[in-house]
């Protein structure tokens, strides 16, 4: 398998990767154990593999360090095409992070997750003033959404 330039963390074994993500949160070394462990587990995907990563998003946890495991658990489940995820990814978009909520509309939107309380989600983030409009925008239309149309043509006219 050719080397991705930008993968420039060390190696970690998926094995290692596990030990990390079952490892409580004052046992690890860094902040960042868990969000290392989640990026190399994208190299390997699997059920168990997926099973890790939606516990990551079933935890209550306010820490940064987990915070920004799950922006990574969501891209990395949608990469690996786990619709059986779908439920927890959507429950980010309830989020008070916006990051965590955009990775969540994109990764349904890659999981090509069409539902109409999504859509009704999304339709919410286009009335508030973050930085997620355009991403669900986009969202909104690669599902042919007609409900938002009124909120898209009013962002439109006056940004």
């Amino acid at each position: 398998m050719k080397k991705n330039p930008f993968d420039n963390l060390p190696y970690m074994s998926r094995e290692e990767a596990f030990e990390i993500l079952s490892s409580p949160e004052s046992k690890l070394q860094l902040s960042s154990d868990y969000y290392k462990a989640i990026y190399h587990l994208s190299k390997f995907p699997g059920e168990d593999t997926n099973i890790a990563l939606m516990s990551i998003l079933r935890s209550k946890s306010g820490h940064e360090s987990i915070l920004i495991a799950k922006r990574k658990a969501v891209e990395v489940l949608s990469i690996h095409k786990c619709t059986q995820a779908i439920p927890l990814i959507s429950s980010c978009l309830l989020s008070n992070d916006p990051y965590l909520q955009e990775n969540a509309i994109i990764a349904l939107d890659r999981l090509k997750f069409k539902d109409i309380d999504f859509e009704k989600k999304l339709d919410l983030l286009l009335k508030g003033n973050n930085q997620n409009r355009r991403i669900a925008i986009k969202t909104l239309s690669s599902m042919g959404s007609k409900n938002s149309l009124n909120n898209i043509r009013k962002i439109i006219s006056d940004p």
